[in-house]
């Protein structure tokens, strides 16, 4: 489990009880946490590995991506996380594409610089799930 927190504001505190978005990966952090995303807020979900059935909120919105076979599509299977964050961004705007993509260059060591256009592509996909 990991808490983002993203403001243009001071952060106050990192620890959040109740956030407006979860991104859920499995089923055990969508069973633990999906309860304590705020009413109205949203879930993004990896259906490739998540069953919704047993979810019982109808207070949020849901985003069903199978994000596994997403990453498989755009040519890497280790790109889920990157499916996500495309969805995230498409849904929430909280942050912009070309922002991840250039943070992708300013962060990556200069030898994984080739890894970047995959990336962009798992972005680029998770993204056009949330359209």
């Amino acid at each position: 489990m990991c808490t983002i927190v993203i403001t243009d504001g001071e952060i106050g505190s990192p620890v959040i009880g109740n956030p407006s978005v979860g991104i859920f990966l499995n089923q055990a952090s969508l069973d633990k946490y999906g309860p304590r995303i705020k009413p109205g807020g949203v879930c993004i979900v990896n259906t490739s590995l998540v069953d919704l059935k047993g979810f019982p909120r109808t207070d949020i919105e849901i985003i069903a991506i199978p994000m596994n076979a997403v990453a498989v599509e755009v040519g890497d299977a280790r790109m889920v996380n990157m499916v996500a964050i495309g969805a995230y961004a498409a849904r929430t705007g909280a942050v912009s594409l070309s922002s991840l993509a250039e943070a992708l260059k300013e962060t990556l060591p200069e030898r994984n610089h080739k890894f970047i256009p995959a990336n962009i592509r798992a972005l680029e996909a998770g993204a056009a799930r949330c359209r």
